[in-house]
């Protein structure tokens, strides 16, 4: 039969001197044993090696973080201020020159345009402009450019005019009142009705 405690009468272990349950010694055992006796955790005994662990706050409060962090922070105010614009000025100038070569862009393309066109295009309508005719269309693109007139002349005198002044290589007649006449740089398209005659001249750019 296993030994029991004298004051409580648990069981007591084989080569213990003090009782597990209670902590009392056990008188009988080896007296030079060198185990400390059990402390119930609810006991405030400062001499025993098992003692209770009482929490303690380590980390400020977090209304006082911030504050914390600033102190440790080692950048000086306002550094992280400039720290940004630093980083926002080459986009910026990036930016900029984008927009000023865009800018010289048009502006070159608007100068050094081309004007032969408009100015060789208007010399030669001109003189297969109808005479005591009235302009109702004219229109100019980078392809070409087209005038309508309208004369209250017979649609056989304005053929007859035509074909002295424009020399057409080709001559079609479309409808006995719509005639086109062409060469290599201009098409004019005849039509007569109602008394009046509509003349479409269609000019392409060299």
């Amino acid at each position: 039969m296993s030994p029991r405690c004298s004051h409580c009468g648990a069981g007591l272990p084989p080569d213990v001197n003090f009782c597990r349950q209670c902590g009392a010694a056990v008188s009988s055992r080896n007296e030079n044993f060198s185990e400390s006796p059990t402390v119930h955790l609810s006991q405030a005994d400062e001499n025993a090696s098992t003692r209770r662990l009482h929490p303690r706050i380590t980390s400020p409060a977090p209304e006082l973080r911030g504050s914390v962090a600033a102190a440790l922070d080692p950048t000086p105010p306002g550094a992280s201020i400039s720290r940004q614009r630093r980083r926002s000025l080459p986009f910026a100038l990036l930016l900029l020159a984008v927009v000023l070569i865009a800018a010289m862009t048009i502006v070159s393309l608007a100068l050094f345009r081309p004007a032969g066109h408009v100015a060789t295009t208007g010399d030669n309508s001109k003189s297969l402009i109808y005479p005591n005719s009235q302009t109702t269309l004219d229109t100019a693109s980078d392809s070409g450019r087209a005038i309508q007139l309208q004369t209250g002349d017979s649609g056989d005198q304005v053929v007859a005019w035509y074909t002295t002044n424009l020399k057409p290589t080709k001559t079609l007649q479309l409808t006995p009142t719509t005639t086109v006449l062409k060469n290599q740089s201009a098409t004019v398209t005849i039509v007569a009705e109602d008394g009046k005659t509509t003349i479409l001249i269609k000019q392409a750019f060299p």
